[in-house]
């Protein structure tokens, strides 16, 4: 799993994840998930100040299995920095399965 990255000059830190499962229908080949990532975030103001703020984030996603080579995913994420709600944001996405030829 990635831990830590950098993002416009701040450096992000994944600090704790926690993944749950909370419905499967194994006929309809469909799943929601539910998330909570902690990533704590620090960047340098001016260069000397240093600046640490912590960022939760919560997701619901929906996953459907559209084919043995086809998963659509889509969902909704709430974002909180320092315990403020700063974002509520909405996504989707399809994932291709792609054969490995080495």
């Amino acid at each position: 799993m990635l831990t830590e990255f950098e993002l416009s000059n701040s450096n992000l830190t994944v600090v704790a994840f926690d993944n749950h499962v909370t419905a499967v229908d194994v006929r309809l080949r469909t799943s929601r998930l539910r998330n909570h990532a902690l990533i704590k975030q620090g960047h340098d103001l001016l260069w000397v100040f240093p600046f640490y703020a912590r960022e939760d984030n919560y997701a619901d996603e929906n996953i459907a299995m559209k084919s043995d080579n086809l998963i659509a995913m889509s969902g909704k994420e709430l974002i909180q920095v320092n315990g403020t709600d700063a974002a509520i944001v909405t996504f989707h996405g399809n994932f291709h399965h792609v054969p490995n030829k080495t």
